[in-house]
């Protein structure tokens, strides 16, 4: 038997034994998880067969697995039979011009994101992260990187904003600089998507580089039809602009390491690069660290034929880091400090987080594992024959397939030490999207092994069905799902809403807020805080000192409706009432 067909019988033997033992680990040894395992018996727990499941949970166990395979040998019937039509569909996508596909791909994600963030949260921030972002575009339109601290500095402390005397954000500015170009045109909820479009056709030109246009096209769609690539699209936070960076520098440094490259394609490299430091400096560093050792290897093995292009990456990336180095200087006063170790009070770890024990790191990286094996699809199903397919990529060994799972590899180990990435799969955003290039590959190798033997499916063929697939299936959770409005966000909108309504000038309103309700004041503030509706902190009988401090001003006070938020969706009305 040859190596690779050994290779592949061994990786399918290991998915079966994967599928149950993840289902298992998931239903009995998972205490008060989020509920990742949900499979269609959710639609029969009113029947006999679910009260089975409920009581025997082993028997779910063995449920999930019976059915990620069922669906997978149903794809590979259905690939068989409709085999002609797949083909005629494949050819198509391939076939197709360049820019028209591309186009196609940026207008369908920008359109896409755009709805989503509109219809679901109507470019509302639904994060402490995201109102600290955009306090910090607010500051930077004024000019500056910080402004003065209030003198009652006490009622503005807000979720993620640093206030010592001086106020900013604790992130770095690079996601704030993007949105600032949309702001100054009004728009500040159009970049994220744009960016995000862009990003997923500079993935697609990655692709085309790696391999071809068959693998770059499939898995761009298949990226495409990620719930997971629109839960970061559709915000204000820095995923989408990290993405589009790292992909950016990707692509002009595979132009840059090919013959006779042009001069501008390493500077293009380096300043996408330098900003994605000063947007996620840790993603950037830990992401690109597979690309730049490569780089290294071939600097040193032909120094006569790389220098000149070195020297044109240092001219773009070195500025940029300086930047972020000078910001530093500015804002935390010492350029080896950054903002998140001045809001948490911890030492100077030159961005890094400290370093959990071993096992912690362990236990974190198979929780984290698990999610975002999840988030490919939102769909447990799915993702377990996803899964499979990540694993046939090893069957044939490349070079690329090597570098495009490094990119995830390095991504992984840089977070294993921060505390909070255990419940943040978005950390790993660019390094996710970067492996649906691998599942095309991994699908061809399959299809050809059934080619050969079985005379079964082709490549193109079970590559094409599983795309529409997941392209299906993800639709529907995007029409069910992700343009259903949030109730929770007309609880944080409400507060601003009644205001509107009552017409509220020259007023001073306390937010009376619980861990429930991020205190989002900073979203309707200005930095010089001379607003005509100031919004601040409800800190009970401190309030007077404020009141005298606006002695004209008319005061009122909003009190959210407590609730119980994992329960309820319709938790926390609120009321607005005079102060005399």
């Amino acid at each position: 038997m040859k190596s690779e067909n050994k290779k592949l019988i061994l990786l399918i033997f290991i998915f079966a034994l994967a599928t149950f033992g993840y289902t298992v680990y998931d239903k009995l040894f998972v205490p008060d998880r989020v509920e990742l395992a949900r499979t269609f018996y959710q639609a029969g727990d009113l029947t006999s067969l679910g009260r089975v499941f409920q009581q025997f949970p082993w028997l779910e166990c063995l449920g999930n697995t019976a059915l990620q395979w069922a669906i997978f040998l149903l794809l590979l019937l259905s690939a068989h039979f409709l085999r002609p039509h797949l083909e005629k569909i494949s050819r198509w996508i391939t076939g197709m011009p360049r820019f028209y596909f591309l186009s196609a791909v940026f207008l369908i994600a920008f359109l896409a994101a755009w709805g989503i963030f509109y219809f679901k949260y109507a470019f509302f921030p639904k994060s402490g992260d995201e109102n600290a972002i955009l306090f910090q575009v607010k500051i930077l339109r004024q000019g500056t990187l910080t402004v003065p601290s209030h003198p009652l500095r006490e009622f503005f402390d807000s979720d993620y904003i640093i206030n010592n005397g001086k106020m900013y954000a604790e992130y770095p500015i690079g996601t704030s600089l993007f949105l600032l170009l949309g702001d100054f045109w009004g728009m500040p909820w159009i970049v994220n998507p744009l960016l995000g479009a862009l990003g997923l056709v500079f993935l697609c030109l990655c692709g085309e580089h790696l391999y071809d246009n068959l693998s770059a096209r499939f898995g761009v769609i298949l990226a495409l039809c990620s719930p997971f690539y629109y839960s970061m699209a559709a915000t204000y936070l820095s995923h989408a602009p990290q993405f589009f960076l790292l992909s950016v520098f990707i692509y002009f440094m595979l132009l840059t390491l090919q013959e006779k490259p042009r001069p501008y394609y390493p500077l293009i490299s380096g300043l996408a690069l330098g900003m994605a430091v000063n947007t996620r400096p840790m993603t950037a560093v830990t992401f690109s660290c597979p690309l730049l050792l490569w780089a290294l290897y071939l600097l040193i093995k032909d120094w006569r034929g790389f220098y000149r292009r070195a020297l044109m990456f240092c001219l773009g990336l070195i500025p940029l880091i300086l930047m972020l180095f000078l910001i530093n200087k500015i804002q935390n006063g010492s350029s080896l400090r950054f903002g998140h170790e001045i809001y948490n009070g911890t030492r100077p770890t030159l961005g890094f987080s400290e370093l959990y024990s071993l096992r912690q790191a362990v236990s974190a990286l198979f929780f984290r594992m698990r999610l975002i094996l999840y988030n490919l699809t939102f769909h447990p199903v799915r993702a377990g024959i996803i899964l499979l397919f990540l694993a046939l990529s090893f069957v044939k060994y490349k070079p690329q397939n090597s570098l495009l799972w490094s990119f995830f590899v390095f991504t992984c180990l840089g977070y294993l030490s921060v505390a909070s990435s255990i419940w943040q799969t978005r950390y790993y955003y660019a390094a996710v999207l970067y492996l649906f290039l691998l599942i095309p590959v991994g699908i061809i190798n399959l299809g050809e092994w059934l080619k050969r033997h079985f005379n079964f499916a082709c490549a193109a063929g079970l590559l094409t069905l599983f795309t529409l697939m997941v392209s299906a299936s993800a639709l529907y959770e995007a029409v069910t799902s992700d343009f259903k409005p949030a109730s929770w966000l007309r609880v944080y909108q409400r507060p601003y809403l009644v205001a509107q309504e009552h017409n509220l000038s020259n007023a001073l309103v306390f937010l009376r807020s619980t861990k429930l309700y991020y205190p989002a004041w900073y979203t309707r503030n200005s930095p010089d805080l001379n607003d005509s509706v100031l919004w601040v902190q409800d800190l009970g009988e401190m309030n007077k000192e404020l009141m005298e401090y606006y002695p004209d001003r008319k005061v009122y006070l909003y009190d959210f409706n407590g609730g119980d938020k994992a329960k309820d969706y319709n938790y926390g009305s609120g009321e607005l009432q005079e102060i005399k």
